[in-house]
């Protein structure tokens, strides 16, 4: 019965024990990396940073609201104490919300045996991350972080060291490696999955962009016709009368009465009447006259039949389509040069859309798109730019393209809105996934595995954004393996204290 009672007391510590673990988001089977008091005498020293090996430890082994120490023990990489070196650093509480980072200074002093040690004070409860600078002449400088706070005993290597021996999170220690870099975070296998880290392979990929314009079904601008005269009428009977009204080239528009038209036909047949005695030049001359003014050859003929003048002679379309625009009732007069109708020939339509300035020069003659109708989304038009117009729109910085349509049936109509989209090859580019990218400030971040279970933050700069891509410019290579998902996770657990200056 006690063995009972034994063997399940051991089952219910391992457990509380596995559950701690796990609470703390790590796996059972990888310690944390703390620093224990070994090293301290010097006979361990199981970081190297740069030229350096040391050992760190901090007391209380928690941190705690006021008075804490740190004591560094500094040695060169063949063992030697290293002495006269400037020791500097800082405690820094994170910015959260509308509160800044506080920061606290840490100035070790030297003690003998490559021994420094330093006191700070801390004025709250929370994560205190600790940077320290090495600086020592002849033998370089070293920079190297560590993740300490008052709900966690001892410390964490976060950047600019690595382990010369010890077992790290998912990392196996071993022969020196090179420093890793700053704001570098270490996430085992097990924690990448719970928070669903994904990472991809910078290549060189095709890149599109879609663009999206707006414009108008219009009228074909070549295949439209305007009545204007050239003496002073007054309008007769109107037969077009109203706009929308469909015509046929030869159909009579209105009819006009003109007291210089009809003194032209008087001297006509006046010529004509004598034409034996006069010269075959004046008569070609009057009847040019009336065909100038609007007469056609037609009823030329018909007033030599008759003899005698008209006084309201019928105006003529000229080609088939419908009236767009009239200025004109039955019996107002209008003076010369005036427009008094347009019709325009609908059976071929233009749309225009507008680019934006910023991409227009994407855009070439030839360039397909499909276009929809906003009043039925289920048509759909696909067409190339026949025309890229030469001035910008200067109230909204847009550029102008030209689509034709042939438009037998009448089933688009001048004034509808009409959206082009348009999918734009922009040729082959280094990129990468567009949430991959972080934005602090002006700066762009991604981050990078590096190997051995560990992910550094890494400058970029970036050009063209385009699908869910963005074009990287410079700061990675072909090959280099970055972080596309889980990034803001990420980046909260190294908050970038080495690596980025503002988040």
């Amino acid at each position: 019965m006690k063995q009972r009672i034994f063997i399940s007391t051991a089952f219910l510590a391992i457990g509380v024990a596995i559950g701690f673990l796990v609470a703390r988001g790590l796996s059972p089977s990888i310690p944390d990396r703390q620093i224990s008091a070994a090293g301290l005498d010097g006979s361990d020293t199981p970081y190297t940073s740069g030229d350096f090996r040391f050992g760190l430890q901090n007391s209380p082994e928690k941190l705690v609201v006021g008075d804490n120490s740190l004591t560094l023990v500094l040695r060169s990489q063949d063992g030697a104490p290293v002495s006269g070196a400037k020791v500097s650093g800082f405690v820094e509480m994170p910015a959260m919300g509308a509160m800044p980072a506080m920061r606290v200074a840490v100035e070790p002093t030297e003690e003998p045996g490559g021994i420094y040690k330093g006191a700070f004070e801390i004025p709250m409860k929370g994560a205190w991350p600790l940077t320290l600078r090495i600086e020592k002449p002849g033998a370089g400088v070293a920079t190297f972080s560590f993740d300490m706070g008052t709900s966690r005993p001892g410390m964490r290597l976060s950047s600019g060291a690595v382990s010369t021996g010890e077992v790290r999170q998912g990392v196996t220690g071993g022969a020196p490696e090179a420093p890793t870099p700053k704001g570098t975070v270490i996430i085992d296998s097990v924690r990448r999955q719970l928070i669903g880290v994904k990472t991809a392979v910078v290549t060189r990929q095709p890149m599109y962009r879609t663009l999206r314009a707006y414009g108008r079904v219009g009228a074909d601008q070549t295949r439209m016709s305007d009545i204007s005269l050239k003496y002073d009428v007054w309008i007769g009977e109107l037969k077009a009368d109203f706009v929308g009204a469909k015509v046929k080239k030869g159909d009579v528009l209105f009819t006009i009465f003109s007291p210089d038209l009809y003194a032209a036909q008087q001297e006509y047949l006046q010529i004509t009447k004598r034409s034996k005695a006069s010269s075959a030049a004046l008569l070609d001359a009057a009847k040019k006259r009336l065909i100038i003014w609007g007469m056609t050859s037609d009823q030329v003929r018909a007033l030599e039949v008759t003899g005698a003048a008209r006084e309201y002679v019928p105006i003529l379309s000229e080609l088939d389509g419908y009236v767009v625009s009239k200025t004109i009732v039955e019996g107002t007069g209008a003076p010369a040069g005036s427009s008094l109708m347009r019709i325009a020939d609908l059976s071929s339509l233009w749309i225009e859309a507008d680019i934006y300035e910023a991409d227009f020069s994407l855009i070439k003659l030839g360039t397909p798109a499909t276009i929809t109708l906003s009043y039925s989304q289920k048509m759909t038009l696909e067409g190339r730019v026949d025309y890229v117009y030469p001035i910008m729109q200067h109230d909204t910085r847009t550029g102008r393209v030209r689509f034709s349509f042939s438009n037998p049936d009448g089933t688009l109509r001048p004034g509808m809105y009409a959206e082009a989209n348009f999918r734009v090859h922009l040729g082959q580019h280094f990129a990468v996934p567009e949430e991959a990218v972080l934005v602090a400030g002006n700066k762009r971040i991604v981050f990078t595995d590096i190997g051995q279970g560990r992910l550094a933050p890494q400058y970029v700069t970036t050009g063209r954004q385009a699908d869910g891509l963005v074009e990287i410019l410079s700061g990675l290579d072909e090959g280099d393996r970055i972080v596309t998902s889980g990034n803001f996770l990420i980046a909260s657990e190294s908050k970038l204290r080495a690596g980025i200056k503002q988040w």
